[in-house]
């Protein structure tokens, strides 16, 4: 009888290890984002295909955090503002950051907007004077965004 090599030990371990977590691997998130930058001049313009793959409609999606369950808070992962930003109205949480309409696409009724400051990231929601008459990304359905 021959004995496998360590080399065979630790394939079979690689194996059943992918055996075991293949459920999840496989797992479809309920979101899927694609994304390519266009350069324009110094600045980069960045075209996003949001793709719900979930069973139900929604309202918005951020671009541009992460939640870290150790410390149990989102993290803002941009650091550069995109073209078409203004400082607007200082409040409780500092000065807010205005993003014009103008400067961005989305589909109609849908909105984009800045949170953070030093670091943030981009949500793009459907007004709430819009919800009655547009309706939430259903499943299975893009959204084209660019900023």
């Amino acid at each position: 009888m021959k004995l496998m090599n360590s080399y065979s030990y630790g394939l079979l371990a690689a194996l059943l290890t992918l055996a075991a977590h293949a459920p999840a691997l496989a797992e479809t998130q309920p979101i899927r984002v694609l994304v390519y930058g266009e350069h324009q001049g110094e600045n980069i313009v960045y075209h996003y295909t949001v793709i719900n793959n979930g069973t139900d409609g929604f309202y918005n999606f951020t671009i541009g955090n992460r939640y870290d369950k150790t410390i149990n808070r989102t993290i803002y992962e941009l650091v550069k503002f995109p073209l078409g930003w203004k400082y607007g109205r200082e409040g409780e949480g500092g000065t807010a950051i205005i993003l014009d309409p103008n400067s961005t696409t989305q589909p109609p009724g849908w909105a984009p907007e800045i949170i953070g400051q030093v670091h943030y990231s981009l949500v793009w929601h459907i007004l709430p004077e819009n919800k009655a008459t547009t309706p939430p990304l259903a499943p299975a359905k893009p959204c084209l965004v660019s900023v």
